[in-house]
């Protein structure tokens, strides 16, 4: 790929816009790592509560008590591994940009457009999946309401 100027005379991209660029890298790249910290945390809480959470359902003698806390640290281990993808494409999205603006790189600045695609293409699909299933729990606690009222 031709590796060509993205701030042409063209008006592809003016000085205004790489302002507002390079400033949208650095936001994205700030909330990216304040992502990481907070999934590096969730990990750490899931994997000691899990284990905490065992001891105190020993202790009171309930007899699942390693099915649930296993349940518990793979339930936190999956949110961890589901939230890091958009968390990582958008800290590649904030550096691609940054970078692409000040060596003036179209394809760099055209891989981190591509970065930003898979963060909202994931986002999206995630958001859609989680209307689906706020549309499935609607419709059994309907039916479950319209079961217990006889």
């Amino acid at each position: 790929m031709e590796n060509s100027n993205i701030f042409n005379d063209n008006g592809l991209l003016d000085q205004y816009g790489k302002i507002n660029l390079e400033e949208a890298g650095k936001w994205s790249r700030f909330l990216a790592i304040v992502g990481f910290v907070i999934l590096g945390i969730m990990l750490v809480f899931g994997l000691f509560a899990g284990s905490l959470m065992s001891g105190l359902m020993a202790a009171s003698g309930t007899p699942f008590a390693a099915f649930g806390s296993a349940f518990f640290t793979i339930y936190i281990l999956v949110l961890c591994a589901i939230a890091f993808y958009p968390t990582f494409m958008l800290y590649k999205f904030g550096s691609a940009v940054r970078a692409s603006i000040r060596t003036n790189d179209a394809s760099g600045f055209n891989q981190s457009l591509l970065y930003l695609k898979r963060y909202f293409k994931f986002i999206g699909i995630l958001t859609i999946i989680m209307i689906g299933l706020y549309v499935l729990l609607f419709i059994f606690s309907a039916l479950g309401a319209m079961v217990g009222a006889r």
